[in-house]
């Protein structure tokens, strides 16, 4: 049984006290309640596990952007197609 393997971790988790930083020339998004940003008068849906978060959005190409989280790269924006979609793979 998994359950009998596991024990609590010595360390206590630290979250980030500060919000992350992005270079100057990247947009800057927050993360809503619903999970989604506001992208060019659109509702951007990321998902709800990043509420609250700032996201970069880093410029990649001609309307196409990488989304980051901190300095996790999580997927991108690509504006060339249904801006409303948000491909979160391959980042």
């Amino acid at each position: 049984m998994p359950a009998a393997h596991w024990h609590p971790s010595p360390r206590r988790y630290q979250p980030p006290t500060d919000p992350p930083r992005y270079p100057t020339w990247w947009e800057i998004r927050y993360v809503d309640l619903n999970g989604d940003i506001s992208w060019r008068n659109q509702r951007i849906t990321c998902g709800k596990a990043l509420r609250s978060q700032l996201l970069g959005l880093e410029p990649i190409d001609d309307r196409l952007w990488r989304l980051h989280l901190a300095h996790f790269p999580l997927g991108f924006l690509d504006e060339r197609h249904d801006p409303r979609i948000l491909g979160l793979q391959n980042a």
